[in-house]
């Protein structure tokens, strides 16, 4: 943890002369702790949290609702993707068990804008994560002036 935070730390320290905000993914966390103690520690408004959805359904033991409880104030960007649950998969948004709704609706509910990120492994996919994305968006109008 010391090592993480240290090297965060310098990262920020870089970063906030040229104003570049710097995100912390979800990968392989259980739960919301090692983020939490990072951003408890370093204070920079430009240190967000990038919540990869997909990699919250298969590696994490804790439940969407806490990573937005613990983590939301600081959601600066989503990595979107689908999976079945078992696997990193990186299927287009709607082929795969993610509850997109729940997301957007927390989302839409807190006025929070952050980078969306479409994630699909596949060429044949990225046609469909556009299509599942601007249904989002066209339900939850997260983003000023969205239209499809």
């Amino acid at each position: 943890m010391e090592n993480a935070i240290e090297s965060v730390a310098d990262l920020v320290e870089y970063a906030s002369p040229l104003n570049i905000s710097i995100m912390l993914e979800n990968v392989y966390e259980s739960d919301t702790r090692i983020h939490r103690e990072i951003f408890r520690t370093i204070k920079s408004p430009l240190l967000g949290f990038c919540l990869d959805f997909g990699h919250q359904n298969v590696f994490s033991e804790t439940g969407l609702d806490s990573w937005l409880k613990d983590l939301g104030d600081r959601l600066g960007q989503l990595h979107l993707h689908d999976n079945m649950g078992m696997h990193d998969d990186h299927l287009a948004i709607g082929e795969g068990i993610l509850d997109f709704d729940s997301l957007f609706s927390w989302l839409y509910a807190q006025k929070k804008t952050p980078i969306l990120t479409l994630e699909p492994h596949e060429e044949k996919a990225v046609i469909p994560a556009l299509e599942g994305l601007a249904g989002l968006l066209s339900t939850y109008p997260i983003i000023p002036d969205f239209s499809c």
